[in-house]
């Protein structure tokens, strides 16, 4: 088992390559299973401006939301990252 001697930090450079990781997520699942911002909009309880708004980056999920459309899409939203 490897030993973990120091803590490693999540660096914002780091956090802003997961953000685009789990946008790029949600619209590559959306698209590939077929549906529309407005039936995942209505799925997951939000509105479709939010999706849109979340798939161009201009807003960025809570767990909540991400919850939401994970349920909404049947797809795990949160992308494996090594850290």
């Amino acid at each position: 088992m490897k030993k973990r001697t120091r803590r490693q930090t999540l660096t914002a450079k780091d956090f802003e390559k997961l953000l685009d990781r789990v946008r790029e997520r949600i619209v590559s699942v959306r698209e590939e299973r077929g549906f529309s911002q407005q039936e995942i909009a209505e799925a997951s309880g939000l509105s479709t401006g939010m999706v849109g708004m979340l798939e161009s980056g201009q807003r960025h999920p809570s767990l909540e939301t991400l919850a939401r459309l994970s349920v909404a899409l049947d797809a795990d939203m949160f992308p494996h990252y090594d850290w």
